[in-house]
């Protein structure tokens, strides 16, 4: 188990670290953006699911209001998350986890705000999240979609707005990688051809395992190879296919969402997912399921030896990214 441990809090208030944790060695600056908190937790934990908190630390407020902190001890891999107070649901010393109603005043502040410091939320822009709400560790770990509402109405005999999430909520992850991505080719914008594609689809059909077989004979694609059957439909597949897609003619490859998003390993054997990736959860971390590593930590690599791969090829890379759906 890491020691966590806060460092220099006098200058927290006065510091400008940017938002999201930045990490030098084994100390990591973490800030987040809630000009209308009235109280900020920073959390770390030891499991994605199924585990309390195992340091908590109150955040500080600066004069752009953004909350900051700063922990030793808290490096690659580890997983961390807040809990906010504010307007409608004031901090008051008796609150404690564990389905606690103190403090509350209201779901909804007058202005809008939802604060509920039960509900454990995860950095927006953390660079890995752990897992989503609809995944199989929530339900295995106790939890339901049901944990994660507000309100009135009853569940677990309790109000909603009282259970806690600390042992379902996804965490963000902190991820420490300086693997570079290539240079961006600079194609000129009228000279494109774009070909559009979903990671886990560019290189789900077994053909993509054949294709010396199938292509090699032909002009252009000596060097095509084929993806291995276990890296098909994840990051490392698609850059795989960087050398076909090269003898296509291909300049720029724009793919589809490759953020986190909620969907489910059941959804995903039913084929009721959300397989396009819209709705995203977090803009700034890859989506776990398109990874053949998923440790943390290895879906940030394989994206990024993803794009690399393209790059050195001569291809751009374009992301698809939707902000309202």
């Amino acid at each position: 188990m890491a020691e966590f441990v806060p460092l220099d809090q006098d200058s927290w208030e006065a510091a400008s670290w940017p938002l999201g944790p930045h990490t030098q060695g084994e100390v990591t600056s973490f800030a987040v953006h809630a000009p209308n908190a009235t109280r900020v937790l920073l959390e770390c934990y030891d499991e994605p699911a199924g585990a309390d908190a195992v340091f908590d630390v109150a955040c500080a407020r600066g004069a752009d209001g953004a909350w900051r902190a700063k922990v030793a001890g808290a490096g690659h891999g580890t997983l961390y998350a807040y809990r906010c107070w504010g307007p409608n649901w004031p901090y008051d010393e008796s609150w404690s986890r564990g389905d606690s109603g103190a403090g509350f005043v209201a779901d909804i502040a007058e202005g809008g705000d939802r604060f509920n410091p039960n509900k454990v939320l995860f950095d927006p822009y953390a660079r890995e999240i752990t897992h989503n709400v609809l995944a199989e560790c929530v339900e295995a770990s106790g939890g339901d979609a049901g944990v994660f509402g507000t309100g009135c109405a009853v569940h677990r005999d309790r109000p909603r707005r009282e259970v806690d999430t600390g042992r379902y909520a996804p965490k963000g992850i902190i991820v420490v990688n300086h693997d570079l991505v290539g240079e961006r080719p600079a194609t000129a914008p009228e000279k494109a051809a774009i070909y559009e594609a979903h990671v886990k689809n560019l290189s789900m059909h077994p053909s993509a395992s054949r294709l010396s077989e199938l292509l090699g004979h032909y002009p252009g694609f000596d060097d095509v190879v084929d993806v291995p059957e276990s890296l098909r439909g994840t990051y490392q597949g698609a850059g795989l296919l960087a050398p076909y897609l090269r003898a296509l003619g291909m300049t720029t490859i724009e793919l589809l969402p490759v953020h986190e998003t909620n969907t489910s390993e059941k959804a995903q054997r039913e084929q009721t997912a959300n397989h396009w990736g819209y709705q995203t959860l977090s803009f700034f971390a890859p989506n776990r399921d398109y990874a053949f590593d998923r440790s943390p930590g290895g879906p940030t690599a394989e994206f990024k030896a993803m794009v690399k791969a393209f790059h050195d090829a001569g291809i751009e890379v374009y992301l698809d990214v939707v902000y309202n759906h």
